[in-house]
């Protein structure tokens, strides 16, 4: 009898255990009310103006947030934040679901920028890297010929500027086999760099640009190649819209079109 109640009491203590500890993994972690204050996503939006010229950190910007798969969109604005946050200069949204998001930036007189398909947990406080917004720069370009050294693309451009105050541009060029080639409608899109004006009315030089890419897109030997550029900004902005679809809100009108035969590879 003194063994069988000695086992029975065991028994019950290991029950006990075990029900202690599947009611303990099985328990809803704790969330950390008392940093409620600081979670959600914060941000700030820097401006360039049409000359590429920084204006500092912009106030009144509208933020435009949808949440991926959840009917919802959220606005705010931003601007200068002095509470139990402590002093923020930029936007904030608090008290929002987790998910995927998408976040307009917009403001008048300035090309739109966008961050897509980022994600938020509701548990934390997510800083977003400061995003830009520029004007349309005051200029153009041409382009004045292609010829090809070898596998490497000679792209001889004139960029147009405007008025003698001295400021930069930047220049795309985009590539299809084509002839409707354009910012939209491309296989691959290069930035070469920019290219101060120092009070001229115009630049023109050549681009020297390796083909390698161009192969690895998809373009074959012996393909035609068409090519047409854009000025942009000097700070230039492009944002993705979907899977490597970009848009560039701020170029200017698109140069004339120029074509080239693909080349074999690697040939001397």
């Amino acid at each position: 009898m003194k063994y069988f109640l000695t086992f029975c009491i065991a028994i019950a203590i290991a029950l006990s255990i075990s029900t202690s500890t599947f009611t303990s993994c099985n328990k809803e972690p704790e969330i950390d009310t008392s940093r409620n204050h600081i979670r959600g996503l914060w941000g700030k939006v820097e401006g360039f103006n049409e000359y590429g010229e920084p204006l500092g950190l912009l106030n009144d910007v509208q933020i435009v947030v949808r949440i991926m798969g959840i009917d919802t969109l959220i606005t705010t604005t931003t601007g200068k934040w002095n509470d139990e946050d402590g002093k923020w200069e930029g936007w904030r949204l608090r008290g929002n679901p987790q998910g995927y998001y998408t976040i307009e930036i917009l403001k008048e007189g300035f090309g739109k920028n966008q961050i897509f398909r980022r994600y938020f947990s509701a548990t934390r406080a997510d800083t977003l890297p400061t995003m830009y917004l520029a004007k349309q720069p005051q200029g153009s370009i041409a382009l004045d010929d292609i010829t090809l050294t070898g596998n490497v693309l000679n792209i001889s451009r004139t960029i147009f500027f405007v008025g003698t105050r001295s400021y930069a541009l930047s220049a795309w060029y985009f590539f299809d086999t084509t002839a409707n080639v354009s910012n939209e409608n491309n296989v691959y899109a290069y930035m070469a760099g920019a290219k101060n004006s120092d009070g001229k009315s115009s630049n023109t030089m050549t681009i020297k640009k390796p083909l390698d890419n161009l192969y690895s897109s998809g373009i074959r030997e012996g393909q035609q190649v068409y090519v047409r550029a854009y000025a942009d900004n000097y700070k230039y902005v492009r944002f993705e819209i979907d899977s490597a679809v970009w848009v560039y809100p701020n170029i200017t009108e698109g140069s004339n079109v120029l074509n080239f035969t693909m080349p074999p590879m690697n040939e001397d």
